[in-house]
């Protein structure tokens, strides 16, 4: 009981995350690459839980959406890394839905495309 938590890295950061959201939103190109190497690391985390191998990919749609909307962002730095994260979240379950659309061609389909055709290329 009335243990004093420490807080995380994250929320440790905070403050500084929202200050650097606050100058990018003024344009501070510098600002928004910090709260790049503020944010980066635990999205891209969060996005390997959700589509593995293809979470830099997916990271990269999310940045790209989040610099497009980043003017109408209100909020903090904790504000700011959900915002990312819901973001992010979206971006994965477009990929998923695209995978499961176009499926990736398997050993089989290779096998069948390298058999010869069956009438001669002389004919």
């Amino acid at each position: 009981m009335g243990q004093e938590r420490k807080p995380s890295y994250a929320q440790a950061q905070d403050g500084e995350l929202g200050a650097a959201v606050a100058r990018a939103q003024d344009g501070d190109e510098t600002a928004f690459a910090v709260a790049y190497r503020l944010v980066q690391p635990g999205l891209l985390g969060y996005l390997r839980g959700l589509v593995g191998d293809d979470a830099e990919d997916v990271a990269s749609d999310a940045w790209l959406q989040i610099a497009r909307d980043l003017g109408r962002f209100k909020g903090d730095g904790a504000g700011f890394r959900g915002w990312t994260a819901t973001i992010a979240r979206h971006r994965a379950l477009d990929h998923v839905r695209r995978q499961r659309a176009r499926p990736r061609p398997g050993a089989i389909g290779q096998d069948v495309l390298d058999l010869p055709g069956p009438h001669s290329t002389h004919d």
